[in-house]
């Protein structure tokens, strides 16, 4: 009788203790998948709205030095003032999207990203101003000179940090399914498993 209560207890007691692990192991996925999840809630509303940022940054700079080739093709007065209206609106709005561009980097890797860019943005408006001022001298050989050597280095310039700040926000948008499945693997490894040391093959003696 007393050898089956003992038995009893032990059960018992190893009942117990596997339930406790269960519930340890339980609560520290819980808290682990609700940081996983918190961090990639953060992410996304962070890096979307800048990727779209970047995606509008290039796209005006880019129809920006188009108009400004446009204004060098005009053929009268009236097409040449409305090209160089919408090249005004497109500096406003670029100054305004870089603005929120800058304001949108919560983070050191992201703030050293943006550092360069509005220099960059400056010296292309700079070159671009003296572009359309020789065009509006008239100077239609000097402004295209201009613009092949001094307007379009100038965009390309900015376009650079652009491209490489957007893979960086995608990257993080989109991690490597390969790091990631590796990651998960290693996750997935039993606590307290141990690797199979590999056997070496026996040379044979000559």
């Amino acid at each position: 009788m007393s050898n089956r209560m003992t038995l009893a207890r032990r059960l018992l007691l190893i009942n117990t203790t596997l339930i406790g692990l269960l519930i340890a192991v339980s609560l520290t996925v819980w808290f682990m998948m609700d940081k996983v999840m918190g961090a990639a809630d953060r992410i996304s509303k962070t890096n979307v709205p800048q990727l779209e940022l970047i995606a509008e940054l290039e796209l005006n700079v880019t129809r920006t030095s188009l108009q400004v080739r446009h204004a060098i093709l005009a053929r009268n007065p009236q097409e040449l003032q409305a090209t160089l209206e919408d090249v005004g609106a497109k500096k406003k709005l670029l100054t305004e999207k870089l603005d929120a561009f800058g304001k949108g980097m919560i983070d050191e890797e992201g703030r050293k990203a943006f550092a360069p860019l509005p220099a960059l943005m400056d010296d292309f408006w700079k070159q671009g101003s003296a572009n359309v001022a020789l065009i509006q001298e008239g100077k239609k050989d000097e402004a295209f000179a201009f613009l092949v050597d001094k307007t379009i280095p100038a965009r390309n310039a900015l376009l650079a940090p652009l491209a490489l700040e957007k893979k960086r926000q995608g990257e993080r948008l989109h991690p490597d399914p390969v790091r990631a499945r590796r990651s998960g693997r290693r996750t997935a490894r039993p606590a307290g498993s141990v690797r199979r040391p590999r056997r070496q093959k026996s040379r044979k003696c000559a």
